[in-house]
């Protein structure tokens, strides 16, 4: 009996993030927590002084063409999520 809930739940959860997918405040959302995974790293090293300070070349280049694609990709999805939301 156990066994046929979680794949009932999982069924469930895929239905209803499905529908939210559709909704503006959800892809507003989405392309938030995208740019956070892009950009928060940096931020959260910043704000967190205490720990050791990463030489340069332990540093990930943000500038390269593909971080400048993701970032520009990540902004567009946000504009596009406030445009939407916007109306």
């Amino acid at each position: 009996m156990l066994s046929a809930i979680v794949p009932a739940l999982q069924a469930e959860e895929r239905q209803l993030v499905a529908e939210l997918r559709a909704t503006p405040a959800f892809r507003k959302l989405d392309a938030i927590r995208r740019l956070i995974m892009l950009y928060g790293t940096a931020t959260a090293a910043e704000a967190a002084p205490a720990e050791p300070q990463m030489t340069v070349p332990e540093i990930e280049e943000p500038a390269t063409a593909q971080g400048q694609r993701e970032g520009n990709k990540a902004v567009t999805a946000v504009r596009a999520a406030l445009a939407a939301v916007a109306g």
